[in-house]
């Protein structure tokens, strides 16, 4: 019990922390963190709709994360994509977002993406183990975003979609 009241303080300090320093007063980024780790005890995932979505000339099948559990849950625990193609992340407006590979095990690029749809930066992340440091992995937007794009890491480079790049849904 000590332990796991440790961690806790110690995880609420690292949310504190972190959200703070980006200057994020919206308690749906912390709980989306938080809702990270109440997935990650369970294999149930939440139901995705799925949508065709266009990016540049591109058309793809992706899965709609659309409200706090979704966007929570993600990609965790997905060992293949099956039918998808990708995942759009779709929050009530633009800030700066972080996502992390916590409990993820394909590769993936993210896209950050702006309000009006143009593609802001690209990321590649490794599952955990993979990585460099062996570390989970996060990444940073450089620059507030709306909407995320996770996809097969490699994807962008091989279909040459590029930074500014408008997508449509």
């Amino acid at each position: 019990m000590v332990w796991q009241k440790s961690f806790w303080t110690r995880l609420s300090f690292i949310f504190f922390f972190t959200f703070s320093f980006f200057g994020n007063t919206d308690l749906d980024t912390v709980f989306l963190g938080f809702s990270n780790l109440a997935h990650a005890k369970t294999s149930d995932a939440p139901k995705f709709s799925v949508k065709e979505i266009s990016v540049g000339s591109k058309k793809i099948s992706v899965a709609i994360a659309d409200d706090r559990e979704k966007r929570g849950h993600g990609l965790m625990h997905r060992s293949e994509w099956g039918n998808l193609e990708g995942m759009l992340f779709i929050f009530d407006y633009e800030r700066p977002q972080v996502f992390w590979m916590k409990n993820t095990k394909l590769k993936l690029s993210i896209a950050f993406i702006d309000k009006n749809k143009k593609l802001l930066e690209i990321q590649d992340l490794d599952p955990p183990g993979l990585s460099k440091d062996g570390e989970i992995q996060r990444a940073f937007s450089k620059s507030p975003a709306m909407y995320v794009l996770e996809v097969p890491q490699g994807w962008f480079k091989e279909n040459k979609i590029k930074i500014g790049t408008k997508l449509q849904f």
